[in-house]
């Protein structure tokens, strides 16, 4: 199942919500998801206000989020990986989009940590120590700590910062699905040893 059309979302809201609020609507969802798997409309709607999203709900966009949250969960099971993260399209000036990533990386955070806080804490604990499974996961938290944050860094639209947000949205889409792993712990089918 595709996420909705960006661009038909946007223009739906009109100016009541920004590229970058969609779009960190989208990481919180994922984040919310990757603690809780089963999460249902009901549960996100009551969460949201409380992640200081309540425009949403006050929104147009308030009518596609239970196909949101449903292409969200089916991307995020998907074993062929086929996670798609909610950005305006390539037409869009870099600068704009490279908003929307920090705020879809800061969404994804506050997701998490509403969901799964207390793991959080416990994996940057645990990274501490170097044969920590959780080096990766701890790594990635912070590198998409760092990521909410590049707004603050000058943005132009030269090839060479294009490829960059590629791998930059490549990697945050590989890292999402690890912390995904990371707090669901192993199937009944999973073998230990």
């Amino acid at each position: 199942m595709n996420l909705p059309d960006f661009e038909v979302c946007l223009a739906q809201v009109g100016s009541d919500i920004s590229p970058s609020e969609l779009s960190a609507l989208h990481g919180s969802i994922c984040g919310l998801l990757c603690a809780k798997p089963d999460l249902g409309l009901l549960e996100l709607t009551t969460i949201l206000p409380k992640m200081g999203q309540a425009a949403v709900l006050e929104s147009a966009i308030v009518d596609q989020l239970a196909d949101i949250l449903m292409a969200s969960r089916l991307q995020l099971d998907d074993e062929e990986m086929s996670l798609v993260l909610w950005l305006p399209d390539d037409e869009t000036k870099l600068v704009i989009r490279t908003a929307c990533l920090a705020d879809w990386c800061s969404g994804v955070l506050a997701g998490l940590s509403e969901l799964a806080g207390e793991a959080l804490s416990k994996i940057y604990a645990e990274s501490r120590n170097e044969d920590s499974d959780n080096m990766d996961a701890a790594e990635a938290l912070r590198d998409f700590t760092s990521i909410a944050r590049i707004v603050d860094e000058p943005i132009t639209g030269s090839d060479d910062n294009e490829d960059d947000f590629i791998q930059i949205c490549e990697y945050c889409r590989v890292a999402l699905l690890l912390f995904k792993e990371m707090l669901r712990g192993p199937d009944k089918q999973d073998s230990i040893h």
